[in-house]
């Protein structure tokens, strides 16, 4: 997932910090 945490650790696709 793109628009994920840097750890993407459940790839539920919640909005991330970076963008």
């Amino acid at each position: 997932n793109a628009h994920n945490f840097p750890l993407d650790l459940a790839s539920v696709g919640a909005p991330s910090i970076n963008g």
